[in-house]
């Protein structure tokens, strides 16, 4: 559908970069990657795209960053390439500043493929240019990880790539639970509340309802400095999502391994 289409997803999660190559390769783009905002920056003064997706929540250089510098000009290949931010929650107010910063459009954490597909339609269709990131609603309904179903449906039907990213999951979530336990204990919130966010960004693009959840709720409480015995009842309840994660982790690994 879009095979002579070069894209650049840019986001500092590999999982959700991963996911989001899988959805477009699979609708025949060519996809080019960026683990952060400064590999964006040089990428889009090298190379020219159709569409670029940037994550708004990257560590040293965020999304909002690199849009103001292909503002600022020495990005002439992309002058006129639509910018796509990607988020993990946007409130009506945060949309319009999504736009105001000068992106043409937004889509939510878990992406759809109705909505990606209206993405894509929207901005690479001449007869349907126009933003519709303020018709979005604020939250999109999370796949229940509860059968492989649902990874499978958020990879296209791509049994390797589901595989793949339920193990790098299952060994990743253990260390960074383990990360955001160490940064409660000595009051740094700031690097708990980091930690978290990723977490709660993997969780929204593979579905894992219950993750991004607590998460989120985690997040929010320590962007409110809340007190410690409400930050570790919300650590408890992400700590509890993720290990109920974990004991269905080796056995889908081994199903989809063996339906290959």
């Amino acid at each position: 559908m879009f095979r002579n289409k070069n894209f650049l997803v840019v986001d500092d999660n590999d999982i959700n970069r991963i996911l989001l190559k899988t959805q477009l390769s699979e609708l025949g783009a060519q996809v080019t990657e960026a683990a952060n905002g400064v590999e964006a920056v040089e990428l889009a003064r090298k190379g020219s795209f159709d569409l670029i997706f940037l994550d708004l929540r990257m560590p040293v250089v965020s999304g909002f960053d690199v849009i103001r510098a292909f503002h600022r000009g020495g990005h002439a290949a992309n002058g006129e390439t639509p910018v796509i931010a990607v988020t993990a929650h946007a409130l009506p107010q945060q949309r319009k500043q999504i736009l105001d910063a000068g992106f043409h459009d937004c889509l939510i954490k878990p992406i759809l493929e109705d909505q990606l597909l209206r993405v894509l339609e929207t901005w690479l269709c001449p007869k349907r240019h126009y933003s519709s990131c303020a018709s979005l609603p604020c939250t999109s309904d999370a796949v229940e990880l509860s059968s492989l179903q649902s990874i499978l449906e958020q990879t296209g039907g791509n049994r390797k790539v589901a595989g793949m990213l339920v193990a790098k999951m299952a060994l990743e979530l253990p260390e960074a639970l383990s990360n955001v336990e160490k940064a409660l204990e000595r009051d740094d919130y700031q690097v708990a509340r980091e930690i978290t966010h990723k977490i709660n960004g993997s969780a929204s693009f593979c579905g894992l309802s219950g993750v991004r959840k607590a998460a989120n709720e985690l997040e929010t409480a320590l962007m409110r400095e809340s007190p410690k015995d409400t930050l570790r009842d919300r650590f408890q309840a992400i700590a509890s999502e993720i290990q109920a994660f974990l004991s269905k982790a080796n056995a889908f690994v081994a199903v989809l391994d063996r339906s290959e």
